[in-house]
């Protein structure tokens, strides 16, 4: 399969796309935890498709820490064609909803860095349980 073709078949896929899109959003790097919020998905799923994405070289890594850091590599003028095209393309419907999701997400960011983390994250989501008698 060519290098086209293998890149094509990445991109085919939704989730793919949505992460993207966040990455798209913001000129910061992004961790897994703050991609997983926005887009609502899985943490399991957005680490393989972040791993597909690193492999076709859409998205890049750096380790800060404990934390792994996700960016779109635009030193090839190949993803700047690419990344140019889908922000022009990726406006409507989920895409747009992801976008807000990000800028909330990163609201909550302390000194420019994700401080939330999974656990935490899942509290802020889920209301607290009240006992009713």
């Amino acid at each position: 399969m060519t290098e086209e073709a293998s890149m094509f078949k990445v991109l085919s896929d939704d989730t793919r796309l949505r992460v993207l899109n966040v990455l798209l959003t913001t000129e910061a790097s992004l961790c897994v935890c703050e991609i997983t919020d926005a887009l609502q998905v899985p943490q399991y799923q957005v680490s393989k498709h972040l791993f597909l994405l690193r492999s076709m070289g859409l998205v890049s890594a750096a380790r800060k820490g404990t934390w792994v850091y996700y960016s779109l590599p635009t030193h090839r003028e190949r993803n700047k064609r690419l990344f140019t095209f889908l922000r022009g393309y990726l406006n409507e419907g989920i895409f747009a909803a992801d976008r807000d999701g990000i800028r909330q997400r990163l609201s909550r960011r302390e000194g420019g860095k994700c401080v939330i983390g999974f656990a935490q994250m899942n509290m802020l989501r889920k209301p607290a349980f009240v006992k009713t008698m």
